[in-house]
């Protein structure tokens, strides 16, 4: 019976190089525009995968490109249970944004909510007074039910800017050709808004599609200085991490084979033996290989 999806997650890269990157380094946040109206949308970065099964990702490839690396989905999501998540895509006009003005408006009402409903909970407990005279840091301290109140508010107002991030549109028109976004079975790893480092990753909340191609390079280029950049995989785990590696053609099997055994670093990890080395070799092929024989 055909599967419906693949137990694993495919991150497609567009050369030889760029593959190599990854086996090196680890796969990268980069920056992504994602469209919310004809005008205006976010910028977040995020790593793209997909779960289409291999046999059915030709599509996907002319979009994407002929090189991939395979990751085994459960392990993605056991060690990545706060960042990663399947794109929920949107059609209904009740959760499609119908303008700039109301894409501004739920933005406003996502940054502004947590010290809305704060402020309304502090003063329907008549702490006003407390909180004009210890400020709020001491009066939170001091009262468990405020500071409880706090981290639910505070989980909630993520909750909705998580879903935003994680949204796409069912349809899109690129120069004037419906694209069906649904048929991309998209997962996102999505950058951590609130790290430690408040200069590391900042989403962009609302940008035109040419600023953002205007700064990508720029973001790109800051972004990609950060070692947190880069989703590594410890030693023990890369052999139940990585369950393809594709190339283009055959040809570049060898070149593939001489590449892992020689780089210094194999997805972010040093000096990994060559036991592990001789099991990710195992997981090479190409498309070639795979469009003759399957």
């Amino acid at each position: 019976m055909p599967i419906i999806n693949s137990n694993t997650l495919f991150h497609f890269t567009r050369n030889i190089k760029s593959i190599n990157g990854i086996i090196r380094n680890g796969v990268r946040l980069s920056y992504c525009y994602e469209e919310c109206t004809k005008d205006s949308g976010f910028a977040i970065p995020m790593i793209c995968f997909c779960d289409i099964p291999l046999l059915r990702t030709l599509e996907h490839r002319r979009k994407y490109g002929n090189y991939m690396v395979g990751f085994d989905k459960e392990y993605l999501i056991q060690s990545n249970l706060l960042f990663l998540n399947p794109v929920h895509y949107l059609n209904s006009l009740f959760l499609r944004n119908i303008g700039d003005d109301f894409f501004a408006t739920q933005l406003d009402l996502i940054n502004h909510s947590f010290y809305n409903e704060l402020n309304l909970y502090i003063k329907n407990k008549g702490y006003e007074p407390l909180l004009e005279k210890y400020g709020l840091e001491k009066l939170m301290l001091a009262d468990e039910d405020l500071n409880y109140k706090k981290d639910q508010i505070s989980m909630a107002v993520n909750k909705f800017r998580y879903s935003m991030a994680f949204s796409k549109l069912y349809a899109s028109n690129t120069k004037g050709k419906k694209i069906i976004n649904y048929d991309e079975r998209e997962w996102r790893y999505i950058s951590n808004l609130y790290s430690e480092d408040e200069s590391f990753a900042p989403w962009v909340p609302q940008i035109s599609e040419k600023e953002f191609n205007d700064s990508r390079k720029d973001l790109n280029s800051r972004l990609w200085n950060n070692s947190k950049a880069y989703m590594c995989i410890n030693s023990n785990e890369i052999c139940n991490a990585v369950k393809f590696i594709v190339v283009k053609n055959d040809r570049q099997i060898p070149s593939m084979i001489k590449f892992i055994r020689t780089s210094k670093k194999i997805f972010g990890t040093e000096n990994l033996s060559s036991e592990h080395r001789d099991l990710l070799i195992s997981r090479i092929t190409s498309f070639e290989l795979i469009e003759e024989n399957f």
